[in-house]
């Protein structure tokens, strides 16, 4: 019974995932409070990608406050879904009853194993536009890092 098992086992970290075009991932940022932000990434050109990132964020347990959606772009400086990148988030948000665009820039590091999983840490910072009695602007992060599948 272990002699199939460790075949199997052989086989899949043996398998080079230097062809991925997908990266599915959770953002480690949804540990730390209330939050959920599930993202993905395709590939369209070689070193480039670009993605949509989902996001529910709550400051309480039983009410959600923030819902956004965003797109982005990442560059990646060594190859597909691995080594530093760069990236720029554009999205939208709702937060108590009123629209907030942010716009992020950052960059990022990102490892992915033989068999796909995907670790990346990451840092960013940009403006977030809120329309109040005039337009007025905050500073929003970016999250800390995210673990995935590349496929």
């Amino acid at each position: 019974m272990r002699k199939p098992f460790l075949l199997l086992l052989f086989i899949l970290i043996g398998v080079s995932h230097s062809n991925t075009k997908n990266l599915t991932y959770l953002s480690c940022y949804s540990f730390y409070r209330y939050d959920l932000a599930l993202g993905y990434q395709r590939i369209v050109r070689d070193k480039n990608a670009i993605g949509v990132l989902i996001e529910c964020k709550s400051y309480q347990f039983n009410q959600l406050d923030i819902l956004g959606a965003y797109i982005n772009y990442n560059y990646f400086l060594k190859d597909n879904f691995k080594g530093l990148w760069l990236t720029t988030h554009l999205g939208v948000e709702s937060y108590d009853g009123e629209i907030r665009v942010p716009l992020i820039p950052g960059v990022g590091y990102n490892w992915v194993t033989p068999v796909g999983i995907s670790l990346g840490f990451n840092l960013g910072i940009g403006p977030l536009f809120k329309r109040t009695v005039k337009y007025d602007t905050h500073w929003r992060f970016l999250g800390i890092g995210h673990i995935g599948y590349a496929f």
